[in-house]
């Protein structure tokens, strides 16, 4: 059990790390940009070059919203969503891909998004 908490501090950890990474000024701020232009912007980009107010809604309609934007806030933007991506792979790293311990996967997972709300919300 005591590994299973420590695995998940560890997951954490490793979630607002980014975060702190990836904010403006810091290492990692290109990444965050470069996926927030990718994954987020791409739509709203095409829209503001040079469209007549009237025309935005017909060309609105038209351009297919991006196909990944959701993946965005599990990689770098919510606290909260991070450890369902990390999570899981830092707990098969360290435990392996083992059928018979997966249903403490759940624990971890449930215990690193609260653990990492609460840091987030206290110290980020």
């Amino acid at each position: 059990m005591i590994e299973l908490l420590a695995v998940s501090l560890v997951v954490a950890l490793v979630c607002n790390g980014l975060i702190i990474a990836t904010t403006n000024g810091y290492l990692l701020y290109p990444v965050r940009q470069a996926l927030e232009y990718f994954l987020v912007k791409t739509h709203e980009v095409i829209l503001e070059q040079g469209i007549d107010a009237h025309e935005l809604f017909e060309v609105k309609r038209e351009l297919p919203e991006p196909k990944i934007h959701w993946l965005y806030k599990p990689l770098l933007a919510c606290a909260s969503c991070m450890p369902s991506i990390y999570g899981t792979a830092i707990y098969f790293i360290h435990f392996g891909v083992t059928p018979e311990i997966w249903y403490q996967l759940p624990i971890v997972l449930f215990s690193s998004v609260s653990i990492s709300t609460i840091i987030n919300q206290q110290f980020v």
